[in-house]
């Protein structure tokens, strides 16, 4: 899993929108009874009245191989922030660095390949089918498959 970088203030996309009974239900709910339990306002009437005028900013982020996704833009700053998708961190440009370089393992494809032994990928496929006898081709379409899901390379690269 790769860290998403963080956007900063001088370099981001943003959406405003705002949160109603009749487009957002859910949301909208939501949020009101997060402003009641925080005591943001006294009254229920005042939080509405706030929420139904303010629009809520959200940064836009996308995780490659994922899809786009928004953060409320007081959050980021404030909170440890996550992929709704995989979990991957959403860190400033410095802690990405430190993590993609400490955090994950490095494989050689060396060792990525004898990993991918025959008999592990033989037990693997005669599992899926029913103990049949599984064809050497299949073994090694199998191998590329997984290799190059680990990768992003074809074994013959």
């Amino acid at each position: 899993m790769k860290a998403i970088k963080m956007n900063n203030a001088d370099n981001y996309e943003s959406i405003n929108i705002t949160l109603s009974r009749e487009n957002t239900p859910i949301a909208y709910q939501n949020k009101l009874d997060e402003l009641m339990d925080c005591k943001a306002f006294d009254t229920q009437a005042e939080a509405e009245a706030w929420l139904n005028e303010t629009p809520i900013e959200l940064e836009l982020y996308y995780e490659n191989g994922y899809g786009l996704f928004g953060v409320e833009a007081e959050a980021v700053e404030n909170t440890e922030i996550k992929s709704p998708y995989s979990g991957a961190p959403i860190l400033d440009e410095d802690e990405i660095d430190q993590f993609n370089d400490d955090d994950q393992p490095q494989y050689s494809n060396d060792y990525i390949k004898s990993a991918l032994n025959d008999d592990l990928l033989k037990s693997i496929l005669e599992i899926s089918n029913n103990n049949q006898e599984i064809p050497e081709y299949k073994i090694e379409e199998i191998r590329n498959i997984i290799f190059r899901s680990i990768t992003g390379k074809n074994i013959q690269e």
